[in-house]
């Protein structure tokens, strides 16, 4: 089960966002972008609004890190053994015709780099360590899918030996979505 934030955790969130764009605003176009108006009609409180266009640009650049924390994240999921499946689950990302859950996770936080996707992050197995170059759930084979481990990493060998048993069972596949 995911939970659900509080409606109140979910207000405070949006006045912290649209604080930190009124600030950047401010930082970035200066005090005249900016007006103070009613937090709602005839309210006699007020807040900060930015104007709309430098308020559109910063929404950009913030919508920019907050997708490189959601790969921070992620790199920090795939580094202590999570499935794609799993974080596509968290990220509550359905299962489509042509895509599975971790296939959709893998899209939306992969790099595209030379027109191929993938997404790095360090092996946490003792004897590997290793930066690891993943290009998904969808690989055919494990060596295609995660390249860089070392011949002796264990979570590399148990994705091998998972591999082959669905080779010759594929009823057995483990639904991990490496």
């Amino acid at each position: 089960m995911i939970p659900a934030p509080t409606d109140r955790a979910w207000k405070e969130a949006r006045n912290h966002i649209q604080t930190a764009v009124a600030h950047l605003v401010i930082d970035a176009y200066g005090s005249r972008a900016v007006t103070w108006q009613p937090v709602f009609p005839g309210a006699a409180t007020r807040q900060q609004v930015a104007d709309p266009l430098p308020g559109l640009w910063t929404i950009k650049y913030l919508d920019a890190l907050i997708k490189s924390e959601a790969r921070r994240y992620a790199r920090r999921a795939r580094e202590t053994g999570h499935p794609w499946a799993r974080i596509g689950t968290m990220l509550r990302l359905p299962d489509g015709a042509d895509h599975t859950t971790g296939q959709a996770a893998f899209v939306y936080l992969a790099d595209n780099v030379f027109g191929e996707q993938s997404f790095t992050w360090c092996c946490s197995d003792r004897h590997c360590g290793q930066l690891i170059h993943d290009y998904g759930p969808g690989a055919d084979h494990p060596d295609e899918a995660e390249r860089g481990h070392t011949s002796g990493c264990a979570r590399h060998a148990e994705d091998l030996a998972a591999w082959a048993r669905a080779e010759n069972d594929p009823d057995q596949i483990d639904g991990q979505g490496r």
